[in-house]
């Protein structure tokens, strides 16, 4: 499968299945049951080496000492997320979580999550900061009007795309 096939599956649900492509390409059927299994293995093994990016726990607590709200915006469940807060220590960190939870009508690359998220904030997308790491995610920001910061992790196939994160929260 071709990169820019497998950045379209990132960060959204529904949308083109792996399965179906990886047999399309192989000309054959695959064990789906088999293939679940072993996935939500290697998603735990990956997880539970989970550490908070580089520049994370900074950007968390120069937004607190500034009085930010911070908030958690995801097309995953919540399960998931919580999963990865608990692991990370950052389940505290966050005014909220805002996630599609299975619901293919909000999640990314729909800006619906991020327009709830600016409600419950009670503010406007001119007054907010995406951080965001996958061409659905950035999509789903752009679309609901926010500054937008790509940052690439190892399982995003984002490219440069303008600007560099700076170091520090601005002033």
């Amino acid at each position: 499968m071709s990169l820019d096939v497998f950045a379209t599956m990132l960060g959204t649900l529904g949308g083109m299945d792996a399965i179906d492509e990886l047999e399309r390409l192989l000309g054959a059927p695959i064990d789906r049951e088999a293939i679940a299994g072993r996935r939500w293995d290697r998603k735990m093994e990956l997880v539970r080496r989970l550490k908070p990016r580089p520049g994370v726990l900074t950007y968390i607590r120069e937004g607190r000492e500034r009085g930010f709200a911070l908030a958690v915006v995801s097309t995953d469940d919540m399960d998931w997320i919580l999963t990865g807060l608990e692991i990370l220590g950052l389940v505290d960190a966050w005014d909220f979580i805002e996630c599609a939870d299975g619901d293919l009508t909000r999640a990314k690359p729909s800006p619906a999550l991020y327009l709830a998220a600016l409600d419950r904030l009670g503010i406007g997308a001119d007054e907010a900061i995406a951080i965001e790491d996958s061409p659905n995610g950035i999509r789903a920001a752009k679309d609901a009007g926010l500054y937008c910061v790509a940052s690439a992790n190892g399982d995003s196939p984002l490219r440069p795309v303008g600007r560099r994160c700076p170091g520090r929260l601005p002033g």
